[in-house]
């Protein structure tokens, strides 16, 4: 229970910054800047995020959340 508490604390600080670094993206003149900012800011970010979010994953019951897990997403595919 505490490692999920510090992990979801964690995810939620990150994904607040995340909203505040997107909101400043439009503020970058040009399309370089842009690119920069996203691969030095917000791309460090997602990835903080899914780093988090897939911790988590591993131990919450599948029962317990409300949307697929990576697992069910990528063995669902059919070819």
């Amino acid at each position: 229970l505490k490692k999920i508490s510090t992990l979801s604390g964690k995810f939620i600080k990150t994904l607040n910054r995340l909203e505040r670094e997107v909101e400043k993206f439009s503020e970058k003149s040009g399309a370089f800047e842009q690119a920069k900012y996203c691969r030095e800011v917000i791309l460090a970010d997602m990835e903080k995020l899914r780093y988090y979010a897939d911790a988590m994953e591993l131990i919450i019951g599948k029962k317990f959340c409300p949307f697929p897990t990576y697992e069910d997403i990528l063995y669902s595919i059919k070819y």
